[in-house]
């Protein structure tokens, strides 16, 4: 190589680098993005996850994660949108979390105010962190 380094520094570099945490691998699907690290972590996500009300006081919609997880993940959801329901009306988001989790997925769930109907849409965006190996 014609800056002095040779293949083999090279390679011992690119080795010590990956050890210290660097991307193994990065990938995406229908399901969102994921990136598993050299140290065993891995890091999910998923933007614009749509909800769609169902006449309950609740409404929820199941992300099935790009990857799976070696063991259940933390899951942080970010309300990023929310359009106005069918009755014209704005409503109050009591809050939003994600219930029946497991290595590869779980229910991200929207509470609101009021009632949904079938035209209360909300867009969610969530990160999972966990661990691939």
């Amino acid at each position: 190589m014609s800056d002095g380094i040779t293949r083999q520094e090279l390679s011992e570099e690119l080795k010590t680098s990956i050890a210290m945490g660097s991307i193994v691998e990065k990938g995406s699907n229908d399901n969102g993005v994921y990136v598993k690290y050299a140290d065993g972590t891995m890091s999910c996500y998923i933007k614009n996850l749509e909800i769609i009300g169902a006449d309950n006081v609740y409404a929820q919609n199941y992300w099935t994660f790009p990857a799976i997880f070696t063991y259940i993940p933390v899951v942080i959801p970010v309300a990023t949108i929310k359009q106005i329901n069918g009755a014209g009306k704005s409503t109050t988001l009591h809050s939003l979390y994600v219930v029946n989790l497991s290595q590869s997925g779980g229910n991200v769930r929207v509470v609101e105010g009021g009632i949904f109907d079938d035209k209360t849409l909300y867009r969610v965006s969530c990160h999972a962190i966990g661990e691939w190996k």
